[in-house]
């Protein structure tokens, strides 16, 4: 790992390396909440946390960088870089809300900044205020409806503008995945989507697409305490492996997130292996489900992979965050179509 302040250069790459540069955005107006909670991986590994600017030394090539927080892998974008080049990503909480269901996103730097709800707010007020004046003009009395009418205006618009600005944060977050495009023209038997869609290309007479999307969801034990809402993010043991994805006994490149592969017509065989964190991966087993889809040409067939981690770990410091070890892990794999 490099570090790379704001008021300084890049730094200089060791030699025939390349880098990858992720941003936590925290400025004002478009804050990181519970910015503890997110860390920073590649290709499977977790590199670094917190707030600020890093850069992750790698070979040349192609990876897959993850941002994960309180649901597991909030965003994930797959990046080619060459020898020498710094391929610079941020990371920003869609201001709809400040809640935990709000996924951050990760996108090419530097990202366009998305306007929240607070003027559809002030938008809703400023007619429910108009609406009083006028009827003061007008010499008007309103009864109760009334009243319960121009109370309902405000809170009316508010509900339609989040509603309105989740849309299209939705519609961001597909249009950002710009990796499904390139799916299809190389790739060892499968594609990174992110949120994206397969292109209409991959299906036609003799083939069918299917799209497996992982999602993870954990539960941690520290010193026999609970954590439903917090997950350490600086402890290695909170990190839970990709999943080993294979169909009809072929292993396929897998990861959180979605996923393509081109198959031809017919019953197909999906397995799913879930791994422990890798420093305990030697004392305790995973989980596998097997599921068997029909593919039909030249149309996509949705498989969705939900896996339920718990882990159990053991400190002797009283911080949640200190180093730990793993003395029990348990996971379930469940597949629906």
């Amino acid at each position: 790992m490099l570090l790379w302040p704001d008021d300084r250069p890049a730094p200089v790459l060791p030699a025939g390396k390349a880098g990858i540069a992720v941003r936590i955005r925290s400025k004002a107006g478009d804050p990181a909440p519970y910015p503890k909670l997110f860390t920073v991986g590649v290709d499977d590994r977790p590199l670094w946390w917190g707030l600020g600017r890093m850069i992750a030394v790698v070979e040349p090539g192609e990876h897959l960088v993850e941002v994960r927080g309180m649901r597991a892998a909030d965003t994930a974008r797959q990046v080619r870089v060459a020898a020498g080049e710094i391929a610079e990503l941020e990371f920003w909480t869609p201001r709809a809300s400040a809640t935990s269901k709000v996924r951050g996103i990760l996108v090419p730097a530097p990202a366009r900044r998305r306007p929240g709800t607070g003027r559809y707010l002030v938008l809703g007020y400023l007619v429910a205020f108009t609406l009083l004046i006028l009827t003061s003009i007008a010499n008007l009395r309103p009864d109760g409806r009334g009243f319960a009418a121009l109370v309902a205006v405000p809170i009316a618009v508010a509900l339609l503008a989040i509603w309105w600005k989740r849309r299209g944060d939705a519609r961001y977050r597909v249009a950002a995945s710009v990796e499904a495009a390139e799916a299809g023209r190389d790739g060892p038997g499968g594609w990174f989507l992110g949120d994206g869609e397969p292109p209409a290309r991959l299906a036609d007479d003799g083939h069918g697409v299917l799209v497996v999307t992982g999602a993870l969801t954990r539960d941690y034990t520290w010193n026999g305490r609970r954590f439903i809402n917090h997950m350490p993010a600086t402890n290695v043991n909170a990190w839970m492996p990709w999943p080993d994805l294979t169909i009809d006994g072929e292993p396929r490149p897998f990861s959180w997130h979605s996923w393509c592969y081109r198959l031809t017509p017919g019953p197909h065989e999906i397995t799913v292996a879930v791994r422990a964190p890798e420093s305990a991966a030697d004392r305790f087993a995973g989980d596998r489900a097997t599921h068997r889809v029909t593919v039909t040409a030249g149309q996509v067939t949705r498989l969705d992979v939900g896996v339920t981690g718990r882990v159990e770990v053991r400190s002797a410091s009283l911080d949640p965050e200190a180093p730990s070890e793993i003395t029990g892990f348990s996971a379930t794999v469940s597949c629906t179509t």
